[in-house]
């Protein structure tokens, strides 16, 4: 523009009035340049966008029909049962070198990232999602996470296991009301941070959910909701509470400290315990968990939350005390 002469100015929206107060009203540009390379720069983008998407197929959102779908699924050799399936979509048993699981998370270092179907896993092997981290491959399954672990290391060992069924105690709970989690008070004190800023991609990608996160300043963590303890990961870095209106609210203490399989963390709750807003769950070492190298940003996640519905924003920056309210918005 620049080049044509057509020196425009416009502010943050680059809209209509924008472009009238700043280039209309003013006789200082040619302003009319701006139609024609307007209309020259959306025939060059509509053509060869439509040419490419036509010659290379390229499936843009919207355009992978069922049939396509079908066919990619066909062509998978995945039968049996879950968790033979999810040994085959890791690319095989000589593929996997380690399988653990965090408190949602089936967490597999294997040695070829390029032989895991990584889309197998949600298209058709019911995981909320999949994210591979150098050699570590995370699928998300939720509560069912740490049973499917044991069936992936039985199956491997070639031992006998029950095949994973939906029990009360795994099944998702039933929203009534996702508005009562505007209501939601800080679980500690510390720097609190949007789920973006998460050093982890599971969580920062809002796989798992949306959310917010804290980074911890203090030792000790209260209940954010009034509710029913319904998980509690057994190395104590996660708990999993479900509020009186369906809502799921998972405080992950930490990131990757499922790694020091409980030490620094002293829990106040177990599994179905009935809490109350602001009553203590769980102590603390910060100091050892930070020496032994581990951040202590903390998310707390709504793993139910519709994320296609509501869009979790901070109403507040900064430092937050323990108990505080008002901290988000939909």
């Amino acid at each position: 523009m620049n080049l044509l002469g057509a020196h425009l100015g416009l502010s943050f929206s680059g809209g209509l009035l924008d472009f009238a107060f700043f280039n209309l009203l003013t006789t200082r540009t040619h302003w009319w340049i701006l139609i024609p390379v307007g209309l020259s720069f959306f025939a060059i983008n509509y053509f060869l966008f439509r040419f490419a998407i036509v010659k290379f197929n390229l499936k843009t959102p919207g355009r992978m029909t069922d049939k396509d779908k079908n066919i990619k699924k066909s062509n998978e050799n995945y039968d049996g049962d879950q968790i033979t399936n999810i040994i085959k979509g890791l690319g095989g048993k000589e593929n996997i070198r380690n399988v653990n699981a965090c408190y949602s998370r089936l967490r597999v270092d294997v040695a070829d990232t390029a032989v895991v179907d990584k889309d197998i896993f949600t298209d058709q092997l019911e995981a909320s999602g999949v994210s591979i981290l150098g050699k570590n491959v995370q699928v998300i399954y939720g509560n069912a996470a740490v049973g499917i672990k044991e069936g992936v290391l039985t199956k491997l060992r070639g031992d006998d296991y029950e095949p994973i069924v939906e029990t009360e105690k795994n099944a998702k709970a039933v929203q009534s009301e996702p508005a009562k989690l505007l209501d939601i008070t800080a679980p500690a004190a510390g720097e609190i941070i949007s789920v973006d800023e998460v050093p982890d991609q599971v969580f920062s990608t809002r796989a798992m959910g949306d959310g917010f996160a804290i980074e911890l300043q203090d030792n000790v963590i209260y209940a954010p909701v009034s509710g029913e303890i319904v998980g509690v990961f057994p190395t104590k870095h996660a708990i999993s509470i479900v509020d009186n209106f369906g809502n799921e609210v998972l405080i992950h203490i930490g990131l990757d400290t499922v790694n020091l399989e409980g030490e620094g963390f002293r829990l106040l709750v177990e599994e179905g315990d009935v809490v109350n807003q602001n009553d203590l769950i769980a102590e603390i070492n910060a100091e050892q968990i930070r020496n032994k190298g581990y951040s202590l940003i903390t998310p707390i996640i709504f793993t139910n939350l519709d994320k296609e519905m509501y869009e979790v924003e901070l109403l507040v920056q900064g430092r937050i005390k323990a108990g505080q309210k008002n901290l988000i918005k939909f």
